[in-house]
């Protein structure tokens, strides 16, 4: 993984669970679109130095054009991070940026509700795979 610091120069755009930004990568011309899990890193404001993911991108990956914030400098970024106590289904698995998250089926979950009501997927096609690498077939 390549990993370069930059500084955030613009939040353009904002909505749950994502901010996208203009950052300037140190050492480099211009500037660069990045991704923001504020649930992993805190929120990121203008101006904050940051530390970036830039691998996909430099190996001209098709992944968006976009590098991706692993944290931010400001330590005080992470009080702002999910509730440790959301659920118990953990997300990146096995990695260090794992994290904990509500499912559909947890009681404390604000959709758990609707779905327990549901009795149809009226016509959804379903697959079940008990691992990720079974879906190609």
């Amino acid at each position: 993984m390549k990993r370069l610091w930059g500084k955030v120069t613009e939040v353009t755009s904002q909505r749950a669970g994502i901010s996208e930004l203009l950052v300037s990568v140190e050492g480099r011309e211009g500037q660069a679109r990045a991704i923001c899990y504020p649930d992993l890193t805190g929120q990121v404001q203008v101006g904050e130095r940051v530390l970036l993911n830039t691998t996909a991108l430099d190996l001209k990956l098709g992944t968006g054009g976009a590098h991706f914030v692993i944290a931010a400098a400001d330590d005080a970024a992470s009080d702002t991070a999910i509730d440790p106590a959301a659920g118990h289904l953990m997300k990146l698995r096995y990695t260090p940026h794992q994290i904990n998250v509500l499912s559909v089926e947890a009681p404390e979950s604000v959709h758990h509700r609707i779905m327990e009501r549901r009795d149809s997927l009226e016509g959804v096609p379903v697959v079940c795979c008990g691992l990720h690498s079974q879906v190609p077939l």
